[in-house]
């Protein structure tokens, strides 16, 4: 008797959902404290101009970066980047509710960092995410 193996294809959906989360969304934040949508961090690069002061840029909260993930479960991971381009101040990422911020929060003058969030509950009402900053 002969078993036969067959590897499944991907549907058309998968792949390009997947495609989809490797672009790159390329935006430029405001130069006083802004909330991020979930379009400019998921997989986003973000560049603050120069001028303003040291302020905050926030995440959405967990609620809304898990439901804007496809497929979202715990483990779900995504990375974003964040340029200050600012000459003088430090802006610093905090989180929307539930989202935790763990690494070095305060991006310093013209720097760049580079953000992992992990999905660590998927569970309507109860989302949370950690972003790890490098």
């Amino acid at each position: 008797m002969s078993v036969v193996f067959t590897a499944s294809q991907p549907s058309i959906n998968d792949a390009i959902a997947t495609l989809s989360q490797q672009v790159r969304n390329i935006v430029t934040l405001g130069t006083g404290a802004v909330t991020m949508t979930t379009t400019e961090m998921i997989n986003g690069v973000a560049t603050i101009p120069d001028g303003g002061a040291a302020v905050a840029i926030t995440t959405p909260t967990a609620a809304a970066i898990v439901a804007a993930i496809r497929g979202c479960k715990v483990g779900t991971m995504f990375e974003f980047i964040i340029r200050n381009n600012d000459a003088t101040d430090a802006k610093t990422l905090t989180g929307g509710a539930t989202v935790t911020i763990v690494g070095t929060a305060a991006i310093a003058a013209l720097t760049t960092a580079l953000c992992k969030g992990v999905v660590t509950n998927a569970t309507v009402s109860t989302e949370a995410v950690t972003v790890y900053v490098k």
